[in-house]
């Protein structure tokens, strides 16, 4: 509740984030553009688990779609600033940004 932002950020002891700030301006435009998204994960980890469902984004060298990693789809494959983004149910590693107002519903 202390918390005034419109998001709030939640990180692990080893996450690093990256230096400069377009991650956070990529984080804001996708919840501009899907008003019912309340949390957005990052580019590493199991997305929805389970074998059949895969893993996405970075690997361990952090190499997007390398090492056994499919690449998440792009917003719109037409546009040239489209960034990777997909739904999913479930997640395990952060960061995670995530709507103040859902999380203090």
């Amino acid at each position: 509740k202390m918390a005034e932002g419109e998001y709030v950020v939640f990180m692990q002891d080893d996450d690093l984030p990256p230096a400069r700030d377009s991650w956070v301006r990529h984080a804001i435009s996708l919840f501009d553009a899907h008003e019912d998204l309340s949390l957005l994960g990052g580019y590493t980890g199991k997305i929805q688990g389970g074998p059949l469902c895969g893993k996405f984004g970075l690997d361990y060298k952090g190499v997007y779609g390398g090492r056994g990693r499919t690449k998440i789809p792009l917003t719109d494959p037409q546009d040239k600033q489209a960034r990777p983004f997909m739904f999913a149910t479930q997640l395990n590693m952060g960061p995670f940004f995530v709507r103040r107002r859902d999380f203090l519903a």
